[in-house]
C-alpha cells in the first residue's frame, strides 16, 4: 500500500511539472525570439526593484547626485557604467579644481605677503634680543592665524565627508550583502556584511568624535610648538604624527588581508554550493531537469549582472563623496609646500616651522580622508572581484 502511495506521488509530481514545462514551451513559441532577447533585461529589472537598490540613488548628497548625473549613470542601465570615459574624468577633476583653489591659493599669497613684508622690516635690523624675540613671534603668530583658522573650516568639510559616507555604507552594505546572498554567494555575502559593517562603525565613528576634536588639538600643538618653543610641544606633536601614520597602516594592512583572504575563501565555497545545485537539478529531476538548470543559469546571470552594477555604483558613489574633500586637502599640501618654501628663502625660521607643521597635519588629514575611501572601496572591490569566481 505505502509502495503504491508513494508511485502515484511521483507520478502526479511528473505530470505536474510536465505540464508546467509544457505551457513554458509554448508561451516561448507564441512570442518567438523576443522572449529571449528581453529574458536577461527582464530580470534584471524585476531583480532591481526587488533588492532596493534603486533607493541608494536617493540617499546621496546634492553633490554626488549632480555628479552621477553628469556621467549619466544610472542603475537602471547597466551600460551607462562603461559609458565613462576620461574626457569626462579630467573635465570633472579640473572643474573641482577650478572652484576648490581659491582658498589655499589666498592663504599662500597671504603668507609669502606677510612673509616677505616681515622680511624686509628685519632687513632694517633690530638692536636688541628682546625686539628680535619681539618681531619673531609677532611674525609666527601671524602667519599662525593665517594659516590655521581657514583649516578648521576645512576640518568641518572633512568630517561631514567622513559622515556622507558612513551614511551611503550603512544603507548600501545590507542591500548589496542581499544581493550577494540571491545570487547564490552565501558565505561571501555573509563575509562581506561583518567586514563592511566594521568599516562602517570605524568611519562614522571617527568623523563623529575623533576628526574634529583631535585634528583641531593637533592644529593648535603645531602653532603653539613654534610660538613657544621653550615649551617642547615639538616632540609632542612628532609623536603624534608618528602614531597616526602607523594605527593607518596596520589598520589598512590588517582591514585589506582579511577581506582578501576571507573573500576569496568564500567565493570558492559558494562556487562549489552552485555548480553542485546545478549538478543535482540537472541530473535528479528527469526531463526537465536541465531546462530547470538552464533557468537557473539565467536567473543566477541576471543577479549577477546587478551584483556588477550595484557594486560598481556603490564604488563610484563612494569616490563621489570623497572627491571633492581629497582635491581640497591636496591643493592645500602643495599650497603650503609654495608657501613654505617662499618662507625659508626669506630666512623666517619660526614661520617656516609653523607652515612645515601645519603642512603635516594637512598630510595626515589627507591619509585619513584615503583610508575611509579605502575601507570602503577595497572591501567592495575584494568582493567584486571574488565573486567572479561563479
Amino acid at each position: 500500500m505505502m509502495k503504491l502511495k508513494k508511485t502515484a506521488a511521483v507520478f502526479i509530481c511528473f505530470i505536474i511539472l510536465a505540464a508546467l514545462f509544457c505551457g513554458f514551451t509554448a508561451a516561448e513559441g507564441d512570442d518567438g525570439g523576443s522572449y529571449k532577447k528581453n529574458d536577461t533585461a527582464s530580470l534584471y529589472s524585476e531583480q532591481l526593484e526587488a533588492s532596493g537598490a534603486q533607493g541608494l540613488y536617493d540617499i546621496l548628497d546634492p553633490e554626488t547626485k549632480s555628479l552621477l548625473s553628469s556621467f549619466g549613470i544610472s542603475l537602471s542601465d547597466p551600460s551607462s557604467l562603461s559609458r565613462i570615459t576620461p574626457g569626462q574624468i579630467f573635465s570633472l577633476l579640473f572643474s573641482y579644481i577650478g572652484e576648490l583653489i581659491k582658498t589655499p591659493l589666498s592663504v599662500a599669497g597671504g603668507i609669502m605677503c606677510t612673509a616677505l613684508i616681515c622680511s624686509l622690516i628685519g632687513a632694517f635690523g633690530c638692536s636688541s634680543a628682546e625686539n628680535t624675540e619681539l618681531f619673531r613671534f609677532i611674525t609666527s603668530l601671524i602667519i599662525a592665524l593665517i594659516t590655521a583658522l581657514p583649516l578648521f573650516s576645512l576640518i568641518k568639510k572633512l568630517t561631514d565627508a567622513a559622515l556622507n559616507l558612513g551614511n551611503f555604507m550603512l544603507s548600501f552594505v545590507p542591500v548589496y550583502s542581499g544581493i550577494l546572498a540571491c545570487a547564490g554567494k552565501h558565505c561571501l555575502a555573509a563575509s562581506y556584511n561583518a567586514m563592511a559593517f566594521m568599516a562602517c562603525e570605524l568611519i562614522y565613528s571617527a568623523a563623529e568624535s575623533l576628526v574634529a576634536p583631535v585634528g583641531g588639538m593637533y592644529i593648535a600643538l603645531c602653532c603653539a610648538s613654534e610660538l613657544t618653543p621653550t615649551a617642547g610641544f615639538s616632540g609632542l606633536t612628532l609623536s603624534l604624527k608618528k602614531a597616526a601614520c602607523f594605527a593607518l597602516g596596520i589598520l589598512m594592512t590588517v582591514f585589506t588581508g582579511i577581506m582578501t583572504v576571507s573573500g576569496f575563501v568564500s567565493a570558492s565555497s559558494d562556487t562549489l554550493t552552485a555548480k553542485t545545485a546545478r549538478f543535482l537539478v540537472g541530473s535528479l529531476i528527469p526531463v526537465v531537469g536541465p531546462s530547470m538548470s538552464e533557468s537557473l543559469s539565467a536567473i543566477t546571470g541576471a543577479m549577477s549582472l546587478l551584483k556588477g552594477t550595484v557594486g560598481v555604483f556603490g564604488a563610484i558613489a563612494g569616490i563621489g563623496i570623497i572627491t571633492p574633500i581629497l582635491i581640497s586637502l591636496t591643493l592645500w599640501r602643495i599650497s603650503l609646500c609654495l608657501a613654505l618654501c617662499s618662507c625659508e628663502i626669506l630666512g623666517l625660521g619660526s614661520a617656516s616651522g609653523i607652515v612645515r607643521n601645519i603642512g603635516s597635519a594637512v598630510s595626515i588629514f589627507l591619509a585619513v580622508t584615503v583610508c575611509f575611501a579605502a575601507l570602503f572601496i577595497i572591501s567592495l572591490s575584494c568582493v567584486i572581484s571574488a565573486g567572479g569566481l561563479l
